[in-house]
């Protein structure tokens, strides 16, 4: 599928960089354990959802993540999200002629990383955990979002034995979740934090066929099923990609 491209490039990505993270120094050593990092997330940004994380190392190899975040898009990738939702309808079954959506909310992301711990992270007096949120990750997490979400296009449709060209609208408000998995790799350079990831998550999502609601002059409303297309793959299947920045210390 077309719209995981840009999730497999980053995953190979991530791993290329693999014996880079792993690579120790004495340099390396000396520099200071680092666990806690608090970030934004750029690319979050772009689509309209506005959020900061928290990480804090917490036991060997282990860290926990807890990302909040206001919604309101899709801001500068209107026009893109507009055409997917419009070409993915765009079927004798399910035609759209114009489409728009909004979308507003908020959502909460817990998440479980793994650091793969180098073998110099001990100390030399018993085993005491060195530790930090630097290396190569893999992680589990869980998006929670209430979303309210509006999609008005224009279709020519059959009713009452006529076509006409008219107005519907589709409203979504709800909460939806789901169960993702990642792998990332974290970098610190100070106090100054820096980590790439992809990920991929299972959702809820909205229902396909959606029910869209018509309004026609001298006949009033009426509702049609239409196939969500790749729109609706999306939010059942939704891929993350992240360029996180922030502080760490």
């Amino acid at each position: 599928m077309k719209f995981l491209k840009p999730f497999f490039s980053l995953f190979l990505l991530i791993l290329s960089f693999n014996g880079i993270a792993q690579n120790t120094t004495a340099d390396d050593l000396d520099e200071p354990v680092i666990k806690n990092a608090i970030t934004v997330r750029p690319i979050s940004a772009m689509w309209g959802m506005y959020g900061l994380a928290y990480e804090r190392y917490i036991v060997k190899n282990f860290s926990i993540v807890l990302y909040g975040e206001y919604i309101e898009g899709p801001k500068i990738f209107e026009t893109a999200i507009t055409s997917l939702i419009r070409n993915s309808m765009d079927r004798p079954e399910s035609n759209a002629d114009n489409a728009k959506i909004y979308y507003r909310g908020w959502g909460v992301i817990p998440e479980v990383r793994y650091y793969f711990r180098r073998k110099e992270e001990t100390s030399l007096v018993g085993d005491k955990d060195l530790g930090s949120i630097r290396g190569v990750f893999v992680g589990g997490y869980i998006p929670f979002r209430k979303l309210k979400m509006d999609i008005d296009i224009t279709s020519n449709e059959l009713h009452y034995n006529a076509y006409q060209e008219d107005k519907g609208h589709y409203q979504f408000d709800s909460y939806i979740w789901g169960l993702g998995g990642e792998i990332g790799s974290h970098w610190v350079f100070g106090n100054f934090s820096l980590e790439i990831l992809a990920g991929l998550a299972v959702m809820s999502g909205i229902d396909s066929p959606a029910k869209f609601t018509y309004e026609r002059p001298a006949i009033g409303s009426y509702t049609v099923d239409k196939k969500m297309g790749l729109f609706g793959t999306y939010t059942h299947l939704a891929p993350r990609l992240g360029f996180n920045l922030g502080l760490a210390f």
